[in-house]
C-alpha cells in the first residue's frame, strides 16, 4: 500500500461560478505536492460538460471529473463521473444521490453541516459512499462575512486558516460517529475552492487561491497503486485521514489496530471482530495532543503517540490536534462484536 495525498470538492471553469482553468489547478496542486484533485463542478445548466471536463493524469496530478448537485440544503458530490448525468426525476430526497450513482460515480454527501434530511437517511444511505465531514467554504461562512473578509486581509494564511478550522462544527462529527455505529461510513474533507473572489478584478488579488485552499483541507488515502481505480477504492473504504495542514504536513500520521504479537489487524476504514488482546496504536509527530475516541466519546488523551488496549467493540477513531485545533481526523476502525454490531 502507498499514500496518495489530494483534494476533494474543487471547482473549475466547468462550473458557472468559477473561472479556474485545469492548468492553473494542476500547477497549484504541484506546488503543494498533491497527487490528485477531484473536480466536482456544478452541472445544473449544462450537465453534458462534465464528461468533457479535464480528467486523467496531467503533469503528475490525477484529475477526477465530477459533479455537485443540490440536495436538501446540502449537496451530492459525484466523484469520477463516467456516464452522462440522467435528467432530474422527481423530488425524492434520495434522487440527487441516485442520479450520481447512475453515472458510475463515487457519491459523497457534501456540506453535511447543512443537510436537512437526516430523518430520511435510511432511504438515502444506500446511494451514499461517504460524508464530507469538513468543508472549508462552510467553515468560512460560520462567521459573519465582514469578519472573515477582514481576517483574510489582515492575517497571514497560517493564522487565517487556523481560525477557519476552529469553526469546524462538532455536530457533524457527532452525527458521523452515530452513523458509523450502523455501517462503515468514510469521512473526507472538502477544500471547495472557486477562486472567484478577486479584490482587484481582472488584475488579481484572489482571496483564498487554489494553493492555499489545497493546504488548508486535504486527504491522505492508502491505495494499492497510483491509479484512478485504486484511488476510488481507497476513498470508498475510508482508508486514510483528513488533514488541515495550515501549520505542517500530516504525512507521518499513522494509526492501526494490532494483535497481541503486534501484528497488523486493521487500519482506518477497515472492519474487524473484537477479541481480547487488540491494541490501537497511533502516532502523530508534531502534534500537541492525540485524542482516541470510541463511539464519539473521548477515551484517552496523549502527546504524540499512544497505545490503548481495546476493551470492547465500537467505532474507534483518532484525532490529532495542533495549536488548539484539529490537525488530523482519521477514519475509524470499526471493531464489531460477535453479532456484527
Amino acid at each position: 500500500m502507498q499514500l496518495m495525498r489530494g483534494v476533494l470538492h474543487c471547482h473549475s471553469r466547468w462550473s458557472h461560478d468559477s473561472p479556474g482553468r485545469p492548468e492553473r489547478i494542476v500547477a497549484a496542486a504541484r506546488r503543494v505536492g498533491l497527487d490528485f484533485v477531484a473536480l466536482t463542478d456544478h452541472a445544473r445548466h449544462r450537465p453534458g460538460l462534465v464528461l468533457a471536463a479535464a480528467r486523467g493524469w496531467r503533469d503528475g496530478v490525477l484529475l477526477l471529473a465530477g459533479v455537485e448537485l443540490r440536495a436538501a440544503g446540502a449537496s451530492a458530490l459525484g466523484i469520477d463521473v463516467n456516464l452522462p448525468l440522467p435528467p432530474r426525476g422527481g423530488r425524492d430526497r434520495a434522487e440527487p444521490f441516485e442520479r450520481l450513482r447512475a453515472t458510475g460515480a463515487l457519491v459523497l454527501l457534501g456540506h453535511a453541516e447543512s443537510f436537512r434530511a437526516w430523518k430520511d437517511w435510511e432511504t438515502i444511505a444506500p446511494s451514499v459512499d461517504g460524508l464530507e465531514i469538513a468543508n472549508l467554504h462552510a467553515m468560512a461562512l460560520a462567521a459573519p462575512r465582514w469578519r472573515v473578509g477582514l481576517e483574510a486581509l489582515a492575517l497571514p494564511p497560517r493564522a487565517f486558516f487556523r481560525r477557519l478550522v476552529a469553526r469546524l462544527p462538532q455536530r457533524v462529527l457527532d452525527r458521523w460517529d452515530a452513523l458509523g455505529s450502523r455501517r462503515p461510513l468514510p469521512g473526507w474533507g472538502g477544500a471547495d475552492p472557486h477562486e472567484n473572489i478577486r479584490l482587484l478584478g481582472a488584475r488579481g488579488g484572489v482571496v483564498v487561491p487554489y494553493e492555499q485552499a489545497f493546504r488548508a483541507v486535504c486527504n491522505y488515502v492508502w491505495v494499492r497503486e497510483r491509479s484512478a481505480e485504486a484511488l476510488r477504492e481507497g476513498l470508498a473504504h475510508g482508508r486514510g485521514w483528513v488533514a488541515f495542514e495550515f501549520a505542517a504536513s500530516a504525512a507521518d500520521f499513522r494509526c492501526a489496530v494490532l494483535d497481541e504479537t503486534r501484528g497488523f489487524c486493521a487500519g482506518p476504514g477497515e472492519t474487524i471482530r473484537w477479541r481480547a488482546g487488540l491494541v490501537l496504536e497511533a502516532r502523530a509527530p508534531g502534534a500537541d495532543e492525540l485524542r482516541l475516541l470510541c463511539d464519539g466519546t473521548l477515551r484517552v488523551r496523549a502527546r504524540t503517540s499512544v497505545r490503548l488496549p481495546l476493551d470492547r467493540p465500537g467505532v474507534w477513531r483518532v484525532e490529532a490536534w495542533r495549536e488548539g485545533v484539529r490537525w488530523v481526523i482519521a477514519n475509524p476502525v470499526y471493531v464489531r462484536g460477535s453479532s456484527g454490531r
